[in-house]
């Protein structure tokens, strides 16, 4: 179920399926294009650039730490976050700045996702520092106070089958190619070389590498 209210309340109120939102938006968009009513901020935001995603008092995205802004006081950085989930009952010790950040990258950029396919419905209400703090908690309870590992995690270290079903959201796929060299070990000085086509699929909480012989 998806919660598009104000805020992240952890209730069922005003919470609908994605169907039932794309829908919804399939109704919107019959009539004109709704993309343009989508911040020009939040169309830039992708997996690369989403942890400098800035906002400003009222929880809105209004710059990348790496741009020039007007704002005086801008959120989304460590020392910001910290605080925010302390607030909600996070303990430190189980806090990292490096777990914090890599969960704050992949909620961004799913808000900003969010909020480009469905406009009309999420744009400009959606991606917003409280939501991104909301689902910093959830991720906090389930991963580190529950100890609840994601599908794929439990796969690699073995304690579950690779056939069980799971849903996985791709970033990216990429393909590299890794060269070796073959020492001849029939007394020769010769050696040969041969390469492997290393894919790379990124997926939104860790990466995923096989490695294809060529």
């Amino acid at each position: 179920m998806l919660d598009y209210g104000e805020e992240d309340t952890h209730t069922n109120r005003d919470k609908i399926s994605l169907s039932q939102l794309s829908n919804k938006e399939k109704i919107f968009n019959s009539s004109n294009d709704q993309s343009h009513i989508v911040s020009h901020i939040v169309k830039q935001v992708t997996s690369a650039n989403s942890t400098k995603l800035r906002f400003d008092q009222h929880g809105i995205p209004i710059s990348f730490s790496d741009m020039p802004r007007s704002e005086s006081k801008v959120l989304g950085e460590i020392r910001d976050l910290h605080p925010s989930l302390l607030k909600l009952g996070c303990k430190m010790s189980l806090l990292s700045n490096r777990w914090i950040q890599n969960h704050f990258k992949w909620i961004v950029w799913k808000l900003a996702c969010m909020e480009r396919r469905f406009p009309a419905s999420l744009a400009n209400r959606y991606l917003t520092y409280p939501r991104v703090v909301s689902q910093l908690h959830k991720r906090y309870e389930q991963e580190l106070r529950c100890a609840i590992r994601p599908a794929l995690r439990k796969v690699l270290n073995k304690d579950a089958s690779a056939s069980q079903p799971m849903i996985s959201c791709v970033n990216g796929i990429q393909t590299k190619l890794n060269k070796s060299r073959d020492d001849n070990t029939g007394g020769t000085s010769s050696s040969s070389s041969s390469s492997q086509a290393i894919t790379i699929v990124e997926l939104t909480r860790m990466v995923f590498c096989t490695c294809i012989a060529r």
